[in-house]
């Protein structure tokens, strides 16, 4: 028997700003600021692939199902060069090719999908729904999986003030005395991208802090498992459903990666004008005569007469390290010392030396 303490009601209605982001109110009060949805934040270290893959599909059997939407992107055209123009294109393009899923039924799945978990979560209130007889066995399979469980939450707002995340807990489950984060999936769980994004997406639900958006309390989850969490994977198709235990600590761990990457992402100011390095910078104080990059053994630009050709035959002709180094720095003293020259000490380096030229 499931032993149903909380109900959300509208305790997981939160205000949003205009991208859909909850709006939470900081720990210390204040103004609410917009936190990043969880299952946004997880992204950031998905892989898209296979996803990307299938929206194209989708996109181009909904154009062969509906002749209007072929003609409609037809009539559009390429993206025009003008900015204001090509974002005015971008939206009524992105317009055809949502409605070309919804022609193509992408979003059927979904729609079923919300179905069964609006009758989960009936049953695990211990409600008595009218389910349609084509569910009827898919929520006997759910209640047989889920029987041993305590249902502490359900569908309950978290949110993680570390990485400033929100996100709705499908239930907290107590098992055994602890309480276990857990997801009801109803799509396919059985491909490796989908497993990793449970991992991440539970892993920081168990991190996070149950919120209330009527007093901006936080309620700790004290006592939830760490190492682990629980998926019910209810397949909308064929009704079966599957407990699979969840490695949330690795889970974690990808979170924190997940907000590496974003902040990388946020990075500024990584080019600047390129400016040549001083003549008096070509050569070090100590070491090779010439570190500066050349180019091949043919890309040598001596002099042609005067000082420059008898520095050139000078640094050509040292017989040790030590005496290039020291002839390298008497013309650098000089004030000869160009590029020309500095090709040049690098070319012997690399023959006395046995290394290719710097």
């Amino acid at each position: 028997m499931t032993d149903w303490r909380y109900t959300s009601g509208g305790s997981t209605e939160v205000e949003r700003d205009r991208w859909g982001r909850p709006l939470i109110v900081p720990p210390g009060g204040g103004k609410p600021v917009a936190y990043t949805r969880v299952t946004t934040f997880i992204k950031a270290v998905d892989d898209q692939t296979n996803l990307t893959g299938w929206k194209q599909r989708q996109v181009v059997v909904g154009l062969v199902a509906r002749n209007d939407l072929r003609l409609r992107a037809a009539s559009l055209g390429s993206q025009p060069l003008d900015e204001v123009d090509a974002k005015r294109w971008r939206a009524q393009m992105g317009e055809v090719c949502e409605d070309a899923m919804k022609a193509a039924g992408s979003d059927a799945a979904a729609t079923v999908g919300t179905a069964l978990h609006a009758f989960t979560e009936a049953l695990d209130k211990g409600e008595k729904p009218h389910i349609p007889d084509d569910l009827v066995g898919h929520m006997k399979n759910y209640r047989a999986a889920t029987s041993g469980f305590k249902v502490a939450h359900i569908e309950r707002l978290l949110v993680c003030d570390e990485f400033k995340t929100a996100g709705t807990a499908d239930r907290i489950w107590e098992i055994d005395g602890r309480l276990v984060i857990g997801d009801i999936k109803t799509g396919n769980v059985d491909y490796p991208s989908a497993v990793q994004s449970f991992a991440m997406q539970l892993g920081l639900y168990a991190h996070s802090m149950i919120y209330d958006p009527a007093t901006a309390a936080r309620s700790p989850l004290d006592g939830i498992r760490l190492d682990w969490g629980l998926v019910a994977a209810l397949d909308a198709k064929t009704g079966d459903c599957r407990l699979l235990e969840v490695d949330i600590a690795r889970g974690w761990e990808a979170v924190q990666l997940a907000a590496q990457v974003r902040e990388w992402r946020r990075s500024k100011g990584l080019t600047k004008p390129f400016k040549a390095a001083p003549q008096d910078a070509l050569l070090p104080a100590s070491g090779a005569p010439g570190l500066a990059p050349v180019g091949a053994r043919n890309n040598l630009l001596p002099d042609p007469a005067g000082p420059r050709l008898e520095a050139v035959a000078a640094l050509r002709t040292a017989r040790s390290v030590p005496e290039l180094t020291a002839t390298a720095e008497r013309i650098k003293a000089s004030g000869l010392w160009d590029q020309g020259l500095n090709n040049a000490a690098s070319q012997r380096w690399g023959e006395l030396t046995g290394t290719p030229p710097f």
